[in-house]
């Protein structure tokens, strides 16, 4: 499916699970570029940490959150789009998982929740990308009352882009897989740096930053062509490649 690459995420995040998660991760990110896939079962996409370990205060946690804490950013910097589906609940860092990814298709079954402030934690590690995606008001919403909400709140709210029926959505995936194929790796990478980048910046500065770097990419004999090509033939990159 246009080079998709799947990856199955764990119902529960703990320290195995999460080397699995890792470990796969890893031998994904070697393989020929094309777009990623996470994919939970169709009742649960994650529900997140595993507390029973930890409630009984013999194990660190450490470990396990720093290595959860390297799979979102390997997802959220990796060399190629990455998708994510979502059918039934999104819990804790779950719901990390998937707003980590460019693009977020769920079902009308899908559900999102932050529990770990009612539970006496914070998202820590996931706050940082879900803060990427929502409102500062409604990320502090769903993490103080840590209540599910549905899909349709999820989409208004940034974490989902798209709720479709349950029959179109290996349609609906075929579909993202082909649009997100059609960017190369260098410039996945280089939008979500710049877009980091340009948050940072004033306004004025962040301007002139991004026709710096529009016209060094001009400077490229690679692109210059393709540019060529789409207004002459009109002819797309990809089509050129196909």
């Amino acid at each position: 499916m246009d080079g998709l690459l799947t990856l199955v995420v764990p119902e529960v995040l703990d320290e195995g699970s999460l080397a699995a998660l890792e470990a796969r991760l890893g031998e994904l990110s070697s393989l020929p570029a094309g777009p990623l896939c996470l994919r939970g079962g169709p009742r649960h996409f994650c529900r997140g940490m595993s507390f029973a370990a930890l409630a009984v205060g013999a194990v660190d946690a450490g470990p396990a959150l720093r290595r959860f804490a390297r799979v979102v950013g390997k997802l959220r910097s990796a060399a190629r789009p990455t998708l994510a589906v979502v059918e039934g609940e999104a819990l804790g860092g779950g719901v990390g998982l998937l707003a980590a990814c460019d693009r977020v298709i769920a079902t009308p079954d899908a559900s999102v929740g932050l529990p770990e402030a009612v539970l006496g934690v914070l998202p820590g590690v996931i706050l940082p990308v879900l803060a990427e995606r929502m409102s500062a008001q409604k990320l502090r919403l769903l993490a103080l009352d840590g209540l599910a909400r549905d899909a349709r709140w999820a989409e208004r709210a940034g974490l989902f882009d798209d709720v479709v029926p349950h029959d179109q959505l290996q349609q609906a995936v075929r579909r993202a897989a082909r649009s997100l194929s059609r960017v190369s790796a260098e410039r996945v990478v280089g939008l979500r740096t710049w877009s980091e980048e340009a948050r940072r910046l004033p306004i004025d500065q962040a301007l002139l930053r991004g026709a710096d770097l529009t016209s060094d990419l001009l400077h490229d004999e690679a692109v210059r062509g393709s540019l060529r090509r789409f207004v002459e033939e009109g002819v797309a990159p990809w089509e050129a490649s196909a």
